[in-house]
C-alpha cells in the first residue's frame, strides 16, 4: 500500500492521514491555533472547500492532541482514550502488544521507531508506534511520513496522537484499510517531514481587488486551451460551473503576496459573471496556497471561493520525471461575487500550508497481524441506503462499529452526497448504540460501507439493525 495519495474524505477511517498537515506542538502554536479557530467560528462563512476542510480539521486536531510529559513511561490507557474516547477501556483488552515476533524496533540517524500494539477489526488494521529522537529535538513540530508503505491492505494513513516533551517521543497511529491482513506485515519508512505549518487568515493588505479591477479587464480562454488536472466543488451547481466555465488567460498579471514568496496571482477578473482569481506556482513547489478569502471590515468572511480548478499548459499534460519545473495554475471561482461593487471595502486573507524539513532515512519493521476482533453475519437483504436500494450479503460487527459488505461492485455515487442513514447495535438490556454512515470504500470491485461513531461492547449485543432490517446475533 503506497501512502503518497491525499485522502479527500474526512471520516474516522482516514482522519489520521490529514495529521500530516498539522502545525507544531508548542504551547504557543497550540494557543494560536485555538484562537484562530475561535475567531473563524465567529465569522459568517460558507463551508470550506474539500482541501481546506482537510487541512483545517488536521490543525484543529492539534489542539485536541495536547502535549504532556509522563516521566518517560508511555501511558497506553491515556493514548487509547485520546483515539477511542471515553469507552477506550473496553477497547484496550483487544490491543495486542507487538514485541514477540518480527522486527519491532528500527533506528536511523538517531531516530528510533518502535512498534507498540495493534488491533485488527477485519476492515482496518490499526497500529500504534512511537518515534523518538535520541540526538536532538527534531520531532517537536508537526510530523509527516512522506514516503512509507505497509505491504498489505489499501490506502490508510498516519497520525500523531501525542508528543512527550520530556522523552522527545511522538506516539503514532498507522491505519491500513482492507479485510485481507494476514500473516506477517512489513512497515517501511523512507522519509520524514517535520515542522510543517498550516497558517490561516493571513492578511494581504497590499492586494485591493476593487482598485485592480477598476482599471483592468482580463482576457479569457476556454478550458480546451489548457490541461485541467484537478477540481474541487461543493455542490452539483458548482460541478456544472466547473465543467463549463471559461478561464482567465494565464500570465497577464504578477501580483505578489506579503506572507509567502512561492506563489503569486497571475490574473484576476470576472468570467461568465463570477469573480475569478488565478494563482501560479512552480510544478516542483512543495508548499500549497490553500485558499484566498474576501473579508469585510469586521473580519467576517464574505466569500472564500469554494470552487477550484487546477491546470497547466497542454504540453505539460504528460508527466516527465526529469522535466524542468513549469508553471501550474489554480483558478478560484467566487460564485457569490458577481459584480465589481461587491468588492468595495473588502480585504483579502490567505491560507497556506508550508512544508517543513525533510529527514531521509530507512526504518524497516515487521510484525504478525493480530487475529480479527470482528464477528461476521451472513445475510441476503435488499435495503435502502441514501434512498437507493442495494443488495448486501454480509454484516461485520466489531468494537469500532458495523460494516456492510456488498456481493457486487456498487457505484460510489450512491453514497457520496448524503450520509444520513444510521445503523445500530442493540444490547441485551435494550440500550441502542447508534452508528453514523461515515465512509464508502470501493477497491478492486469490492464495495464496503462503514458505520462508526461509538464504541460497541460486543458481548452485550443481541441484535444489529440497518435500513429497516434486523438480525439477531445472540447464540
Amino acid at each position: 500500500m503506497k501512502n503518497d495519495d491525499f485522502i479527500n474524505a474526512f471520516n474516522e477511517e482516514n482522519v489520521d492521514s490529514f495529521m500530516r498537515y498539522t502545525v507544531p506542538f508548542s504551547e504557543e502554536h497550540a494557543r494560536n491555533i485555538k484562537n484562530r479557530f475561535v475567531e473563524k467560528a465567529k465569522r459568517k462563512q460558507k463551508r470550506l472547500t474539500a482541501g481546506k476542510f482537510a487541512l483545517a480539521c488536521a490543525a484543529a486536531c492539534v489542539t485536541l492532541f495536547s502535549t504532556l510529559v509522563y516521566g518517560g513511561v508511555l501511558d497506553l490507557s491515556r493514548i487509547y482514550k485520546i483515539v477511542f474516547g471515553e469507552n477506550a477501556p473496553y477497547v484496550e483488552p483487544y490491543m495486542k502488544p507487538l514485541a514477540a515476533a518480527g522486527i519491532t524496533e528500527s533506528t536511523y540517524d538517531g531516530i528510533v521507531l518502535k512498534l507498540v500494539s495493534a488491533v485488527n477489526d477485519e476492515d482496518v488494521l490499526r497500529v500504534f508506534a512511537t518515534l523518538s529522537d535520541t540526538t536532538g529535538d527534531r520531532l517537536s513540530g508537526a510530523i509527516a511520513l512522506d514516503d512509507w508503505t505497509i505491504d498489505q491492505g489499501h490506502m490508510g494513513g498516519m497520525g500523531v496522537v501525542d508528543y512527550n516533551k520530556g522523552t522527545k517521543t511522538a506516539t503514532l497511529l498507522f491505519t491500513s484499510n482492507g479485510e485481507n491482513h494476514t500473516g506477517r506485515v512489513a512497515l517501511n519508512i523512507s522519509r520524514l517531514i517535520v515542522g510543517s505549518q498550516f497558517r490561516t487568515g493571513l492578511a494581504e493588505n497590499n492586494i485591493n481587488a476593487y482598485a485592480l479591477l477598476t482599471e483592468y479587464a482580463p482576457q479569457t480562454m476556454p478550458q480546451e486551451d489548457v490541461f485541467v488536472n484537478g477540481s474541487a466543488f461543493q455542490s452539483k451547481e458548482g460541478e456544472v460551473l466547473a465543467q463549463k466555465s471559461a478561464l482567465l488567460r494565464f500570465g497577464e498579471r504578477d501580483i505578489t503576496f506579503d506572507n509567502i514568496n512561492w506563489a503569486s496571482i497571475s490574473n484576476i477578473g470576472f468570467v461568465d459573471g463570477c469573480l475569478h482569481i488565478q494563482t501560479k506556482t512552480l510544478s516542483n513547489e512543495e508548499n500549497d496556497l490553500a485558499g484566498i478569502t474576501f473579508v469585510n471590515a469586521d473580519n467576517e468572511v464574505i466569500d472564500e471561493g469554494n470552487l477550484h480548478l487546477n491546470f497547466t499548459n497542454i504540453e505539460n499534460r504528460v508527466y516527465q520525471q526529469d522535466a524542468a519545473p513549469y508553471n501550474q495554475y489554480k483558478e478560484i471561482i467566487y460564485e457569490g461575487i458577481t459584480n465589481l461593487e461587491q468588492l468595495k471595502d473588502l480585504s483579502v486573507t490567505i491560507d497556506a500550508w508550508e512544508r517543513g524539513k525533510v529527514i531521509e532515512g530507512g526504518w524497516q519493521l515487521s510484525f504478525d497481524v493480530p487475529q480479527t476482533v470482528a464477528a461476521e453475519f451472513p445475510v441476503d437483504w435488499e435495503i435502502t441506503v441514501n434512498s437507493h436500494p442495494v443488495q448486501i450479503d454480509r454484516l461485520s460487527l466489531s468494537p469500532f462499529g458495523i460494516t456492510v459488505h456488498f456481493p457486487d461492485d456498487v457505484e460510489s455515487e450512491r453514497f457520496s452526497n448524503d450520509h444520513t442513514d444510521l445503523a445500530y447495535a442493540e444490547y441485551v438490556d435494550g440500550t441502542r448504540i447508534e452508528l453514523n454512515q461515515v465512509s464508502f470504500s470501493r477497491f478492486e470491485e469490492v464495495s464496503t460501507l462503514y458505520f462508526r461513531g461509538n464504541i460497541v461492547e460486543m458481548e452485550k449485543v443481541r441484535r444489529i439493525g440497518i435500513g429497516g432490517k434486523v438480525i439477531d446475533v445472540t447464540p
